[in-house]
């Protein structure tokens, strides 16, 4: 993911310097090499402590110099801020599958739903994603609006989709489906965070896939038309 230095710096040594280039090309550029810096970013803020990098360290992950970031966004902020938005464009695919309920009734389709998005938080990044961009936006007023909007608000609006959709089909009670969503997958995101981001499989163990399974009866319960 990394972005090679004289590429990057080259096109803004360009801009700075005036060197013409046909019409449009320069937009182009830019735009392709703040994203290619947006997702060099996104990778540093994958790793141990990632969303505590500072503006130089975020520099040396992408390859590039501190003025180079700031060319392209500004602050730290914005170049944490442009690295969240990268993330939310890559979930794509997994939030259409979220909305999709499928064919089957409440209990088949939440039933679908919930391994997946357990599979995808420990085994495919989401957890990492997720833990990345609230550790990067707890108690900031500046990325703790652009984490929820690029990272949680979509995965929760996402299901509550689905679920709106089971309650016209009256498969479950009708209801608001932004409480609904919330009922249903604030647990397992605690339950998630702390089994794996916070150590609790040492300390205090929990089989995820059981306390799931349970977690869904009772929401079917409560939700049942």
């Amino acid at each position: 993911m990394a972005v090679a230095a004289p590429t990057v710096d080259g096109r803004l040594g360009d801009y700075v310097h005036g060197v013409s280039r046909p019409p449009g090309t320069r937009n182009a550029d830019y735009a392709a090499s703040r994203d290619a810096l947006a997702r060099a970013m996104g990778g540093r803020m994958l790793l141990p402590g990632g969303a505590q990098a500072s503006l130089r360290e975020l520099a040396a992950s992408a390859g590039v110099s501190v003025p180079t970031l700031r060319h392209y966004f500004g602050s730290r902020d914005g170049a944490l801020a442009a690295a969240l938005q990268v993330f939310e464009a890559d979930a794509a695919p997994w939030l259409a599958l979220t909305r999709d309920p499928g064919d089957g009734d409440a209990r088949a389709s939440l039933g679908t739903w919930a391994p997946v998005f357990v599979a995808g938080w420990r085994q495919f990044g989401v957890g990492r994603l997720q833990v990345a961009g609230l550790t990067a936006g707890l108690g900031q007023a500046a990325l703790g609006p652009v984490y929820l909007e690029k990272l949680l608000e979509p995965v929760q609006q996402a299901l509550e989709e689905r679920l709106r959709r089971l309650m016209v089909r009256g498969q479950l009670r009708e209801g608001d489906p932004r409480v609904a969503a919330v009922q249903l997958l604030a647990p397992i995101v605690i339950v998630l965070l702390h089994q794996d981001a916070l150590g609790g499989d040492h300390c205090r163990p929990l089989e995820v896939d059981g306390f799931v399974a349970a977690h869904l009866d009772a929401f079917l319960r409560g939700w049942a038309p």
